[in-house]
């Protein structure tokens, strides 16, 4: 019997990740669209056996650690992501068989050379699976975090706020729909995800859907609603920040970090056929993925172009109602759908992008009209990256808060800091993120 094609795939995912530095959402989106042969339930298996492993790593590690000879950190590399898989199985899903995921593990590590360590291999995970009497793990091992970072997120936010971030980013994240309601009503995109075996209901936004997956449902991006153009993948919290810098119809947008577009297509519905979007990023592939995202949902006063944020451009200067600057960062708000990111942000590299954060801002405050506005965001909530910023836009630019206290949703109001910032941390409802809108005075 051959080792199960969704624990093999889900294997060569984690190797990659763990060992060869890739992203999981990428290389799972790329095995998707390579293997036509998986059905949704194969897809979400694989899903499932990636990211719980990601996110259990350092808690697999200290169990490994605890009943086997040799530690996690000095087996081969393909050795220990088998086991790593095995553990999580055995360990964490009920379903599992055990004998199947045992078999597979051995397999996997065959299939990779190593005969001679098949029978290790099978020795952990057979005491694994029947031991009871685990150690408690200390907090910061239970927390699958680095020492460093769940240091400061208690520093940060204190115990009951770290608590709840570390469920929501260990638990599954919210999948939710922006419905792009200058071609669709919210009520015909539910009825038509229902044809294809989604259920969805309104979120807590306007036009935003959740979305629970049915067991005959066809992949999300192959429904008639995403080929359409009539909804597109949007987290609460990205949809929020357009929705408090609330542009007009008729007004000019900047989108300075735009791809893959879901905020620069939010701003193209508001601001109608009368309006204009400008969506820029650095490289051609993140050009061609906003154009393809453009012509699918059908937005003709939307284009995209090739620019560095970092670079002023004196065309720019002071054209746009609107400029939005949702800026390269830690990505720490993300975790749960990027598990990953934990194990690799350092705090060199936090105050790093801080640095390039500010520069760009520098550029994004001379393109706004007298009398525009500023959206700067982040899909973290780190200080140097979000408020210490935010303070140095009050200070050093010309512009003002813009008062977005009364716009919040009341569900989001714990995050609001002052009259125009919002952090939200990760949860059940969203993402974390931080949102700051800021004025340019007409004087």
């Amino acid at each position: 019997m051959g080792i199960a094609k969704t624990r093999k795939l889900a294997f060569e995912i984690i190797y990659a990740v763990c060992e060869e530095g890739a992203k999981s959402h990428l290389r799972l989106a790329d095995t998707f669209a390579a293997r036509k042969d998986l059905t949704v339930r194969d897809r979400a298996v694989i899903t499932n056996l990636v990211h719980g492993t990601l996110e259990n790593l350092r808690l697999i590690d200290y169990r490994i650690d605890e009943v086997a000879k040799l530690p996690a950190g000095k087996m081969k590399p393909k050795v220990r992501c088998a086991v790593r898989l095995g553990f999580y199985q055995l360990l964490f899903l009920d379903r599992t068989s055990e004998s199947a995921a045992i078999r597979d593990s051995v397999e996997l590590v065959r299939k990779a050379g190593y005969e001679g360590l098949t029978g290790f291999v099978n020795g952990v995970l057979r005491t694994a699976a029947k031991k009871t009497d685990w150690k408690k793990p200390p907090a910061v091992v239970a927390a699958n975090l680095p020492d460093w970072l769940h240091a400061r997120l208690l520093q940060e936010f204190g115990k009951r706020r770290t608590r709840d971030m570390i469920r929501a980013l260990n638990g599954r994240s919210p999948l939710t729909l922006r419905v792009n309601r200058s071609k669709a009503t919210p009520e015909n995109v539910i009825r038509f995800l229902a044809e294809d075996g989604w259920q969805a209901e309104p979120a807590e936004l306007p036009g935003a859907l959740r979305l629970t997956r049915g067991e005959t449902a066809v992949p999300l991006e192959k429904t008639a609603v995403i080929s359409a153009g009539l909804a597109v993948v949007q987290d609460l919290a990205a949809i929020l920040s357009v929705a408090l810098a609330a542009p007009k119809p008729g007004d000019a947008v900047l989108d300075l970090c735009a791809a893959p577009g879901g905020k620069s297509m939010h701003a193209a519905d508001l601001t109608g056929p009368e309006g204009s979007v400008l969506a820029c990023d650095l490289t051609e592939n993140k050009i061609r993925l906003l154009e393809e995202n453009i012509t699918r949902c059908g937005f003709e006063n939307m284009r995209a172009q090739i620019a560095d944020a970092r670079v002023f451009d004196p065309k720019k200067e002071e054209k746009y109602d609107l400029v939005i600057a949702d800026l390269p960062c830690s990505g720490l708000g993300v975790m749960g759908r990027k598990p990953e990111i934990r194990y690799r942000v350092s705090e060199e590299e936090i105050r790093e992008l801080a640095a390039l954060q500010r520069e760009i801002l520098g550029n994004a405050v001379r393109y706004v009209k007298p009398g525009g506005k500023l959206l700067f965001s982040t899909c973290t909530m780190t200080e140097e990256e979000n408020r210490a910023n935010a303070l140095w836009l009050m200070n050093e630019a010309a512009l003002k808060p813009a008062d977005i206290r009364e716009e919040v949703p009341e569900v989001f109001r714990d995050g609001v800091i002052g009259a125009n910032c919002l952090q939200l941390l990760p949860s059940a409802l969203s993402d974390g993120f931080f949102i700051s809108i800021w004025e340019k005075s007409n004087e």
